[in-house]
């Protein structure tokens, strides 16, 4: 099993013991990585803590799906509101004064954990949850093989990951 968690909204501060001035700053990211034999139970040891990571990703697909639906009733009324506006308006061309409504937000689906990705997708997901995310794959192999499937020769996500280790950003 292998894991990496990142919290962007925590930072770390590290002061020199001989000056006051603040050093470097990084956020604190923990790799883990459980090494045993085929067959040593190291899945179900690692299920006990991501049984607690797959109850709040239960909880917050359950809060997304309310907001869904609240997004769609705001839609309808946004429809008609714009149809209504529309039809005000001076059939000379002439501008209104009135603004046309807005369009509402269409809620996002917010998350704590992926475990199949690619860095392309891990970005967009990184971008919508900026509390951080829990990268969780059962077996290792799985996540090491699966850099790069999409891109064949010359892709970026080993590259992605091992600046990611150090906190360093990367756009993509």
């Amino acid at each position: 099993a292998a894991s990496r968690v990142w919290f962007p909204r925590v930072r770390v501060r590290k002061v020199p013991p001989s000056t006051t001035a603040v050093g470097s700053a990084r956020w604190p990211i923990v790799w883990t990585v459980i090494v045993a034999e085929s067959g040593s139970k190291k899945s179900p040891g690692a299920d006990v803590t991501l049984d607690l990571v797959r109850d709040r990703e239960a909880q917050l697909h359950e809060e997304y799906v309310e907001r869904l639906v609240e997004y769609e009733a705001e839609l309808d009324r946004y429809e008609r509101a714009k149809a209504a506006w529309r039809s005000q308006k001076p059939k000379g061309g002439q501008a209104d004064d009135d603004d046309p409504p807005r369009r509402p937000t269409p809620p996002v689906a917010r998350s704590v954990w992926v475990d199949d990705t690619t860095t392309e997708a891990l970005a967009v997901a990184m971008s919508e949850n900026p509390r951080g995310l829990i990268l969780a794959a059962d077996e290792l192999n799985s996540w090491l093989a699966g850099m790069d499937r999409y891109a064949g020769k010359g892709g970026v996500d080993e590259a992605c990951f091992c600046k990611s280790h150090t906190g360093r950003s990367h756009n993509v």
